[in-house]
């Protein structure tokens, strides 16, 4: 393409000074067809060879303002699950799959799966995404509950429900 390009360009653009003026002449139709065709579709390689570069960066922006705006307006049993890790220390917990908290917090790029692969009954490991560890590392509050304290453990929670 880029051949066809320069080759229509060179006809169009520099037809006088090579002395061929007389033989292009009659196909400066042509000429004009090619070389814009060629002009747009070297265009389209551009901008799609932009947007494969560019797009990951697009992505990770959009996912962390998606987590930070969730983190923001936690509900009370969103906080009770981050609060293992938080009070923990730890980036990795054991939480159940079925439980609709843990799928939003799934679904807004807070915590992610570990593995595809769960060990003990109905729970799996669930790792905390990087920039929500971050975010609430510096913002402790945000997972603090002084009104609702986190249900002591009774040893059952990892049965199905």
């Amino acid at each position: 393409m880029f051949g066809l390009f320069v080759a229509t360009g060179v006809l169009l653009f520099f037809s006088g000074p090579l002395g061929i003026q007389d033989w292009a002449h009659p196909y400066r139709g042509i000429e004009f067809t090619v070389f814009f065709f060629s002009v747009a579709v070297l265009l389209a390689y551009a901008v799609a060879g932009f947007s494969r570069w560019s797009m990951p960066w697009f992505r990770k922006v959009r996912m962390r303002r998606r987590c930070k705006e969730h983190l923001l307006n936690l509900t009370v049993g969103e906080k009770w699950v981050l609060q293992t890790y938080t009070t923990g220390q730890t980036r990795t917990a054991y939480l159940k799959m079925n439980d609709g908290v843990v799928a939003c917090l799934v679904e807004h790029h807070v915590i992610y799966p570990a593995s595809v692969a769960y060990t003990r009954g109905s729970t799996m490991a669930y790792n905390m995404s990087d920039f929500a560890w971050k975010f609430l590392s510096s913002h402790p509050k945000l997972v603090a509950t002084p009104d609702k304290p986190k249900p002591i453990p009774t040893g059952n929670e990892w049965m199905a429900d």
